[in-house]
């Protein structure tokens, strides 16, 4: 940028020194405009030359903290990946633990339901067989019972036979 602007700066020296003596005198208010002109020229651009270098400055301090925003991000995405891995492992490794445990509470669950099945039918055994002893206990009471009848029966028999001799 500074070559440019001396070389505006001689470019507007050289005609105004270019300039034949004849007309120095018509051209001496004229000149002193021109060079008026011309400062006016360079102090605007001289300004604006400053204004840009700030400018070009801060949007490289804008550049430098958004690098360095990046590289943090770019070793935070790093460690983050990391962390996700070891995430993935984990889950794989309990997605493999809970499917065993599946397996496992299927067979327990299969035991639980045979051994249920075992259960119900050893309690209808057992209802079928405590209803066989209430009803032998019925019989052998209602045996007693017609034991005991036949029993007088026998007794009031024989002693109506005591009397009575037998020939």
């Amino acid at each position: 940028m500074t070559k440019q602007y001396m070389f505006i700066f001689l470019a507007l020296f050289s005609l105004l020194g270019a300039s034949s003596t004849a007309q120095a005198e018509r051209r001496e208010d004229g000149a002193a405009d021109a060079m008026r002109k011309a400062q006016i020229m360079i102090r605007k651009l001289s300004k604006e030359k400053s204004e840009l270098q700030k400018k070009n400055a801060e949007l490289d301090t804008q550049l430098k903290e958004i690098e360095d925003k990046i590289a943090s991000m770019e070793s935070d995405l790093g460690k983050t990946r990391k962390k996700l891995g070891k995430a993935e492992k984990n889950n794989d490794r309990l997605v493999g633990r809970i499917r065993g445990d599946v397996d496992k509470y299927k067979q327990l669950l299969g035991k639980y339901r045979e051994t249920t099945q075992i259960l119900r039918n050893a309690m209808s055994d057992n209802r079928l067989l405590v209803n066989a002893v209430q009803e032998r206990d019925d019989w052998i009471g209602q045996c007693g019972t017609q034991n005991e009848k036949m029993f007088e029966a026998n007794l009031d028999l024989l002693d109506s036979y005591k009397n009575r001799s037998v020939t």
